[in-house]
Protein backbone atom coordinates (compact mmCIF):
# COMPACT_ATOMS: atom_id res chain seq x y z
CA UNK A 1 0.00 0.00 0.00
CA UNK A 2 3.18 1.94 -0.19
CA UNK A 3 1.59 3.10 -3.52
CA UNK A 4 -1.70 4.61 -1.70
CA UNK A 5 0.51 6.46 1.21
CA UNK A 6 2.24 8.28 -1.28
CA UNK A 7 -0.95 9.21 -3.33
CA UNK A 8 -2.54 10.59 -0.45
CA UNK A 9 0.40 12.15 0.65
CA UNK A 10 0.29 13.99 -2.48
CA UNK A 11 -2.85 15.37 -2.32
CA UNK A 12 -2.40 16.53 1.49
CA UNK A 13 0.06 18.44 0.05
CA UNK A 14 -2.22 20.07 -2.67
CA UNK A 15 -4.96 20.35 0.11
CA UNK A 16 -2.31 22.52 1.89
CA UNK A 17 -1.64 24.80 -0.85
CA UNK A 18 -5.17 25.24 -1.47
CA UNK A 19 -4.87 22.77 -4.81
CA UNK A 20 -8.31 21.27 -4.58
CA UNK A 21 -8.82 20.23 -7.63
CA UNK A 22 -5.50 18.79 -7.87
CA UNK A 23 -5.84 16.85 -4.82
CA UNK A 24 -9.56 15.78 -6.18
CA UNK A 25 -7.46 14.10 -8.83
CA UNK A 26 -4.67 12.40 -6.27
CA UNK A 27 -7.74 11.25 -3.95
CA UNK A 28 -9.53 10.11 -6.82
CA UNK A 29 -6.55 8.03 -7.57
CA UNK A 30 -6.05 6.76 -4.21
CA UNK A 31 -9.82 5.36 -4.01
CA UNK A 32 -9.08 3.23 -7.18
CA UNK A 33 -5.93 1.90 -5.95
CA UNK A 34 -7.61 1.01 -2.54
CA UNK A 35 -11.36 1.11 -3.34
CA UNK A 36 -12.49 -0.53 0.53
CA UNK A 37 -11.36 2.20 1.94
CA UNK A 38 -14.13 4.24 2.52
CA UNK A 39 -11.81 6.78 4.73
CA UNK A 40 -10.54 7.92 1.12
CA UNK A 41 -14.51 8.65 -0.04
CA UNK A 42 -15.08 10.34 3.15
CA UNK A 43 -12.09 12.78 2.29
CA UNK A 44 -13.33 13.41 -1.18
CA UNK A 45 -17.23 14.54 0.66
CA UNK A 46 -14.99 16.97 2.66
CA UNK A 47 -13.23 18.21 -0.22
CA UNK A 48 -15.97 18.37 -2.00
CA UNK A 49 -17.78 21.01 0.86
CA UNK A 50 -14.76 22.78 1.01
CA UNK A 51 -15.17 23.51 -3.14
CA UNK A 52 -18.54 23.97 -2.82
CA UNK A 53 -19.74 21.47 -4.51
CA UNK A 54 -22.54 20.08 -2.15
CA UNK A 55 -24.10 18.12 -4.31
CA UNK A 56 -21.32 16.22 -5.02
CA UNK A 57 -20.56 15.69 -1.54
CA UNK A 58 -23.75 14.72 -0.74
CA UNK A 59 -23.32 11.60 -2.96
CA UNK A 60 -19.57 10.68 -1.29
CA UNK A 61 -20.96 11.29 2.22
CA UNK A 62 -24.17 8.71 1.52
CA UNK A 63 -22.23 6.69 -0.32
CA UNK A 64 -19.50 6.25 2.59
CA UNK A 65 -22.52 6.23 4.98
CA UNK A 66 -24.36 3.31 2.84
CA UNK A 67 -20.72 1.54 3.16
CA UNK A 68 -20.37 1.80 7.12
CA UNK A 69 -23.79 0.59 7.75
CA UNK A 70 -23.66 -2.26 5.52
CA UNK A 71 -20.07 -2.77 7.20
CA UNK A 72 -22.12 -3.19 10.96
CA UNK A 73 -20.42 0.47 11.75
CA UNK A 74 -24.01 2.34 12.91
CA UNK A 75 -22.54 4.95 14.46
CA UNK A 76 -20.08 6.34 11.67
CA UNK A 77 -22.79 5.67 9.47
CA UNK A 78 -25.22 8.06 11.90
CA UNK A 79 -21.77 10.97 11.94
CA UNK A 80 -22.12 11.06 7.99
CA UNK A 81 -25.72 11.36 7.30
CA UNK A 82 -26.09 13.67 9.98
CA UNK A 83 -22.91 15.67 7.77
CA UNK A 84 -25.25 15.43 5.00
CA UNK A 85 -28.33 16.89 6.37
CA UNK A 86 -25.95 20.08 7.33
CA UNK A 87 -25.44 20.57 3.51
CA UNK A 88 -29.14 19.55 2.65
CA UNK A 89 -31.85 18.64 5.51
CA UNK A 90 -34.75 18.33 3.28
CA UNK A 91 -33.16 15.03 2.18
CA UNK A 92 -35.93 12.39 3.31
CA UNK A 93 -33.90 9.11 2.54
CA UNK A 94 -31.58 10.79 4.61
CA UNK A 95 -34.16 10.82 7.61
CA UNK A 96 -35.37 7.79 7.17
CA UNK A 97 -31.82 6.01 7.18
CA UNK A 98 -30.61 8.23 10.35
CA UNK A 99 -34.07 6.78 11.76
CA UNK A 100 -33.58 2.91 10.89
CA UNK A 101 -29.62 3.18 12.66
CA UNK A 102 -31.29 5.04 15.32
CA UNK A 103 -33.62 2.90 15.60
CA UNK A 104 -31.06 -0.47 15.84
CA UNK A 105 -28.42 1.37 18.38
CA UNK A 106 -31.31 1.68 20.29
CA UNK A 107 -31.29 5.88 20.25
CA UNK A 108 -35.13 5.69 20.21
CA UNK A 109 -35.76 9.08 20.96
CA UNK A 110 -33.31 9.72 17.92
CA UNK A 111 -35.11 7.95 16.08
CA UNK A 112 -38.66 9.14 16.65
CA UNK A 113 -37.09 12.89 15.88
CA UNK A 114 -36.28 11.53 12.61
CA UNK A 115 -39.38 10.28 11.43
CA UNK A 116 -41.21 13.66 13.13
CA UNK A 117 -39.20 15.05 10.43
CA UNK A 118 -40.65 12.98 7.59
CA UNK A 119 -44.42 13.04 9.18
CA UNK A 120 -44.24 17.06 9.34
CA UNK A 121 -43.29 16.86 5.49
CA UNK A 122 -45.79 14.18 4.62
CA UNK A 123 -48.51 16.18 6.69
CA UNK A 124 -47.48 19.54 4.37
CA UNK A 125 -47.85 17.61 0.88
CA UNK A 126 -51.21 15.91 2.21
CA UNK A 127 -49.88 12.42 2.22
CA UNK A 128 -52.11 10.95 5.11
CA UNK A 129 -51.50 7.19 3.90
CA UNK A 130 -47.59 7.80 4.68
CA UNK A 131 -48.44 9.92 7.62
CA UNK A 132 -50.57 6.73 9.61
CA UNK A 133 -47.90 4.26 8.77
CA UNK A 134 -45.09 6.28 10.37
CA UNK A 135 -46.84 6.89 12.94
CA UNK A 136 -47.56 2.99 13.62
CA UNK A 137 -44.08 2.62 13.14
CA UNK A 138 -42.99 5.33 15.75
CA UNK A 139 -45.44 3.87 18.09
CA UNK A 140 -44.06 0.36 17.26
CA UNK A 141 -40.93 1.65 18.44
CA UNK A 142 -41.75 4.12 21.22
CA UNK A 143 -44.94 2.80 22.63
CA UNK A 144 -44.87 4.43 25.79
CA UNK A 145 -44.90 8.30 23.42
CA UNK A 146 -48.07 8.95 24.32
CA UNK A 147 -47.27 11.75 22.17
CA UNK A 148 -46.81 9.61 19.35
CA UNK A 149 -50.12 7.77 19.69
CA UNK A 150 -52.39 11.04 20.10
CA UNK A 151 -51.75 11.91 16.94
CA UNK A 152 -52.10 8.48 15.66
CA UNK A 153 -55.49 8.20 17.52
CA UNK A 154 -56.07 11.66 15.71
CA UNK A 155 -55.60 10.97 12.66
CA UNK A 156 -57.88 7.54 13.03
CA UNK A 157 -60.59 9.55 14.26
CA UNK A 158 -60.28 12.49 11.31
CA UNK A 159 -60.04 9.63 8.92
CA UNK A 160 -63.47 7.58 10.02
CA UNK A 161 -61.17 4.52 11.34
CA UNK A 162 -63.66 4.62 14.86
CA UNK A 163 -62.53 1.45 15.97
CA UNK A 164 -58.75 2.22 15.52
CA UNK A 165 -59.07 5.71 17.03
CA UNK A 166 -61.17 4.54 20.15
CA UNK A 167 -58.64 1.51 20.84
CA UNK A 168 -55.65 4.10 20.56
CA UNK A 169 -57.45 6.57 22.89
CA UNK A 170 -58.11 3.52 25.27
CA UNK A 171 -54.27 2.57 25.51
CA UNK A 172 -53.51 6.33 26.11
CA UNK A 173 -56.01 6.66 29.07
CA UNK A 174 -54.52 3.54 30.56
CA UNK A 175 -51.16 4.61 30.31
CA UNK A 176 -52.36 7.85 31.63
CA UNK A 177 -54.27 6.56 34.38
CA UNK A 178 -51.15 4.34 35.28
CA UNK A 179 -48.91 7.21 35.34
CA UNK A 180 -51.37 9.13 37.66
CA UNK A 181 -51.57 11.64 35.03
CA UNK A 182 -55.65 11.58 35.76
CA UNK A 183 -55.82 15.47 34.85
CA UNK A 184 -54.62 14.43 30.95
CA UNK A 185 -56.60 11.36 31.36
Amino acid sequence: MALKDNILDRAQKFMQKGAFDKALIEYRAACDVDPRDISIRLRIGDLYVKMNRKTEAIKEYTEVARANSQRGFYLKAIAVYKQVLKLDDSILEVHYKLAELYTKQRLIADAISSYSTIVKTFERKGKTSEVMELLKKMSEIDPENIGVRLKLADLYQKLSFEKDALAEYSVIFSKLVAQRQFDKA
